[in-house]
């Protein structure tokens, strides 16, 4: 590996004025970044770097220290320890470390000290100091109790490009053995798995500072909020929180250790409110005016909770002072969000995209607010304002507008409905009168005044026989590979129906088996260009099948909801969803995941260049039994996919059969 990074200076006497500057600077830099503009060198930087804050803590460091070289997994790390000028035995401890360590524990030793309050000038120092693709923070009278924790997050942040960080439980241990370990974070009311920007911002999710891996996003440049002195585990999220979403697992993998000579457990509850309220303010600043309503939000319903909490008599009584900057805070923000939400609205109407999003949102409340009257209204009063509805049709095209999911699209890059509804026509071989009651189902599922949780119980009711068939398929094609080992894959995913359909069949068929992956690859943005091999059809129109922003998101969560309501429902996160350019995610996942078997591929890209990439890509990872499903094999409008087949493959390597329940779908099996 290379030497470690030079020992940074902390970032004293810096105002809040330049730190503001700079942040804003390296924030819009960074807008648009992604995991595949990560810097990482392989070769010779760490996977993993992990800071360690010390101070005075010699009496924890040595199990700090063990409980980081004590993870397991196959790739390296480094440990740099951060200390602010101990005046204990920690840096004598920590030096003897890195001589049984070399090259793994690295000494970053204060000098003077600069003052050890929550993270702030010695993490942004530690910041300075990161290698790895992804680092993890731990105070150094924390510790680990999960060997494989760092390798459960680095696989799950490999497999899941759109999360910027994934987390974990956190148990408390009190030092002096007065209380049992009890549950500390993330915040019992908060049940997702997932957290997105807003979640952070409010103190939803709210993770402890030692369970949580993040992409190195700034490399050697953070951004200089990292060393407000407001900033602490919860505002270093925020931030993080500014390029992906986070994941939670729901285990204890580490320890908060609350003892009389703890940076935060020592501080009374009136300071600690404080230190929060202050870094709401700075962070509303850092983070921009597009965070602002959600700030206001988040600043209410503090303050709402310490004020109520300052009454009751489980907590000591707040200074005047304090209580009335709190109250004061209360009634500003209040009188504000409703202000800055509607500048926000109307700053993006100005843009299609923006237009798109306020009339999104409008229709979500819409819809949130008809399936309560469905479900809380009665039977026969649901029939009566159906039937007043048919006299009134203008009240039936605004209930559609409410109700149905692609009236309204969230880009302005996604074709309208006219140009998809003509290149399902194209691929369709229902007559007109058949194309007629397929509407005519459609609308009697919009309209069916059965509530919508029973309408979901019942969705066979609405099932064509058409869509039921696929059911069958997958289902037939399960059963022959389910003694083999390996991931599912489907290459071509859309909207991800098969993908849920497979987790729900490994439930069946399989249901302790957690071994068995199930990975989807799509660009989610549509076609794109076609190769001399392919033939031109509005089939594949610029941008068509394309699933809109954010759907990435949501169908990982539909994903993951489905995991946890089937048998081993606590552990979920394994299915992964790959966007991009097959062309190029295939071979890198690979790559990435060289030990990779793939028991089932299913194949519905239709295209030439996609489809052949695909299949050179997981040739090496076939093994004898696999199943390959086609879906245009044998379709004369989608040539491209039997001639990447055809040059992939030859005839005495596999077997080929038609689908018996679905003719123009080819099964081939390999050798």
């Amino acid at each position: 590996m290379k030497t470690p990074r030079p020992n940074p200076l902390a970032p004293v006497g810096i105002g809040f004025t330049k730190r503001l500057l700079h942040t804003r600077r390296v924030l819009s830099a960074l807008r648009h970044w992604s995991p595949s503009e990560d810097t990482w060198d392989a070769q010779h930087d760490p996977l993993v770097s992990v800071i360690l804050i010390t101070y005075n803590h010699g009496r924890y460091v040595a199990k700090a220290l063990d409980s980081i070289l004590s993870q397991t997994g196959h790739f390296k790390i480094e440990i740099n320890v951060i200390d602010d000028d101990s005046t204990d035995d920690t840096q004598k401890i920590v030096e003897d470390y890195a001589q049984r360590f070399p090259g793994v524990v690295n000494c970053y030793f204060n000098t003077v000290n600069v003052g050890h309050q929550a993270t702030q000038l010695n993490t942004y120092r530690g910041f300075q100091t990161l290698r790895g693709r992804y680092f993890a923070l731990l105070e150094g009278d924390d510790y680990w109790t999960f060997p494989g924790k760092l390798a459960t997050q680095v696989r799950f942040l490999d497999e899941n490009p759109g999360f910027v960080a994934c987390s974990h439980k956190t148990l408390k241990f009190f030092d002096d053995g007065s209380r049992p370990p009890e549950h500390f974070l993330p915040l019992e009311g908060f049940r997702k798995n997932v957290a997105t920007l807003q979640d952070l911002i409010s103190l939803n999710a709210v993770y402890h500072i030692s369970s949580t891996l993040y992409r190195n996003v700034f490399r050697e440049n953070p951004p200089l909020c990292l060393a407000d002195p407001s900033s602490c585990e919860v505002t270093i999220q925020m931030v993080y929180g500014c390029f992906g979403s986070f994941y939670c697992f729901d285990q204890y993998w580490s320890a908060y250790r609350v003892h009389e000579h703890g940076v935060f457990s020592s501080r009374s509850r009136e300071n600690i409110w404080l230190f929060h309220l202050r870094g709401f303010r700075r962070f509303a600043l850092y983070l921009g005016p597009g965070n602002w309503a959600g700030f206001l939000l988040a600043i209410r319903g503090f303050t709402r909770h310490v004020l109520a909490s300052a009454k009751s008599k489980e907590e000591p009584l707040l200074q005047r002072k304090t209580y009335l900057t709190f109250l004061a805070h209360f009634v500003v923000a209040t009188l504000l969000t409703p202000v800055v939400g509607l500048l926000e609205w109307l700053a993006m109407s100005f843009s299609p995209a923006g237009r798109a999003r306020v009339a999104n949102k409008l229709r979500v409340i819409g819809r949130r607010a008809y399936d309560r009257m469905a479900v809380s209204a009665s039977p026969a009063l649901r029939l009566r304002y159906l039937d007043w509805e048919r006299r009134h049709p203008r009240a039936a095209r605004l209930r559609a507008l409410i109700k149905s999911s692609s009236t309204v699209k969230e880009s302005a890059y996604i074709m309208n409905e006219t140009d998809q509804s003509k290149s399902f026509q194209i691929e369709t071989t229902a007559n007109n009168s058949q194309l007629q009651a397929r509407e005519r189902l459609v609308h009697l599922f919009e309209e069916s005044p059965i509530p919508l949780q029973e309408k979901l119980f019942n969705i066979g009711m609405y099932t064509r026989s058409s869509v039921l068939v696929k059911y069958l398929v997958l289902n037939d094609i399960y059963q022959r590979i389910k003694n083999l080992p390996g991931h599912l894959m489907e290459f071509g995913t859309w909207w991800g129906q098969n993908l849920v359909l497979l987790e729900n069949l490994r439930a069946i068929h399989e249901p302790f088996n957690k071994q068995r992956v199930i990975v989807g690859f799509d660009t989610f943005d549509g076609y794109t260009a076609l190769s001399d091999k392919d033939k031109p059809s509005d089939v594949w129109a610029e941008n068509s099948y394309n699933t809109g922003v954010n759907y990435v998101s949501h169908l990982r969560d539909l994903l993951a909801t489905h995991e946890a309501s089937n048998a081993l429902g606590h552990i979920t996160g394994r299915h992964q969803l790959i966007p991009g350019d097959v062309s190029e995610t295939a071979k890198r996942y690979f790559i990435d995941n060289p030990s990779t078997l793939v028991a089932m591929a299913y194949f519905d890209m239709a295209l030439y260049q996609p489809t052949k990439d695909a299949l050179l890509a997981i040739r090496p990872h076939l093994v004898s039994g696999s199943v390959l499903l086609f879906d245009e094999l044998t379709w004369p409008e989608s040539p491209g996919e039997a001639i990447a087949f055809k040059e992939v493959f030859a005839r005495d390597e596999v077997t080929i059969e038609k689908c018996s329940l679905y003719p123009s779908k080819a099964i081939v099996t390999i050798r």
